[in-house]
């Protein structure tokens, strides 16, 4: 199945008026696109954040209006935020291995530890992919430190309730890590995972060996066309070169910056670059992080930023609170979404 077709069939599964996000022409755009200087994505201009921030021009759908479809589940946590994060990105990316590295605080062992704590079947340990849609969590304290979570994903359930009340009760800010399949022959299980768990944001994980592929493409168009918030993380730096990380520097810039993503790539490289991402509250500026889940690199900004993100719908669900809910209604996907299926 072509490119383009698989990405088409997966946004008509989602949406029925969704654009074409990330076809060949994004593909072609990505390959031709000139090399970019070390520092050119890490280079947003400040002037334009701001000018994005006091605009609200962009507000995306699937998180603003997901407030709607959530007030239930929130009223039981009080005060705590549940902030959902799907996990996307091709094949042996290491998605899983970054989230049981971040969920357990525990560093991989460059031979598949991390991830076989959030793996649940025997053949995802044999074969070291996920195949199914999988829900893992961590949180962070009133001082944001993080709260981890200390039974594995293939623990009894009475293990794993009595573990996550643990990290619910403690945390001020909850995130839950929905873990997507990165395979080809997964991608309607990916489709269903972003569309049915109704994520805040989508972590879009790139392999610095591989760099942008096929499936990364197909998951952010998804992403795109959901209108998901984006961010990046370069997985395994601790392995490649400096002339890989310019390739996939020089790939997700093409990508992120294309017309059809319209996004700000931020290199995160300190506190201050995480501060200055979470302040842009259009969400078009998107951090890419490079990371480590071996050494441990950059996996402390990556916390950082899941300490602090705010996700549109709280926003939203105020506004609306204040001023009514039904322009957010008539402008949301998911409630459209919501309404067809009620």
């Amino acid at each position: 199945m072509s490119e383009t077709r698989v990405l088409n069939t997966a946004a008509a599964a989602t949406m029925s008026t969704a654009p074409t996000i990330l076809t060949h022409a994004v593909k072609s755009a990505a390959v031709a696109a000139a090399t970019p200087e070390d520092d050119a994505v890490a280079a947003v201009p400040e002037a334009e954040l701001s000018a994005g921030a006091a605009s609200g021009a962009f507000v995306p759908a699937s998180a603003a209006s997901s407030a709607a479809a959530a007030p239930a589940f929130e009223s039981a946590l009080g005060s705590t935020r549940d902030i959902r994060v799907a996990v996307i990105g091709n094949v042996d990316a290491g998605k899983s291995t970054l989230i049981g590295v971040l969920t357990s605080g525990v560093l991989d062992d460059a031979r598949g530890s991390a991830r076989g704590r959030v793996f649940h079947f025997k053949h995802e340990q044999d074969s070291g992919r996920t195949s199914a849609v999988g829900h893992h969590i961590m949180g962070f304290d009133a001082e944001s430190r993080p709260v981890f979570n200390t039974v594995t994903a293939a623990a009894k359930p009475a293990q794993k309730n009595k573990a996550w009340h643990a990290v619910v009760s403690r945390s001020r800010q909850l995130v839950t890590f929905i873990d997507l399949a990165g395979h080809a022959r997964y991608l309607k299980t990916t489709v269903s995972g972003l569309t049915g768990c109704y994520p805040d944001v989508a972590l879009v994980i790139v392999n610095s060996l591989a760099g942008v592929t096929k499936m990364t493409r197909e998951h952010l168009g998804i992403a795109v066309a959901l209108g998901l918030p984006l961010c990046v993380v370069v997985s395994k730096i601790d392995r490649a070169y400096d002339n890989h990380l310019k390739e996939v520097k020089s790939q997700l810039s093409a990508v992120l910056k294309s017309r059809q993503a319209n996004k700000l790539p931020v290199t995160v490289r300190s506190e201050a670059d995480v501060d200055k991402v979470l302040a842009d509250t259009t969400f078009r500026a998107t951090p890419i992080f490079y990371v480590s889940a071996v050494t441990g690199q950059h996996v402390d900004l990556l916390q950082r930023y899941l300490a602090h993100i705010t996700p549109a719908r709280y926003a939203a669900a105020a506004a609306a609170a204040g001023a009514g809910a039904g322009d957010l209604k008539k402008n949301s996907f998911w409630c459209r979404r919501m309404t067809t299926r009620s």
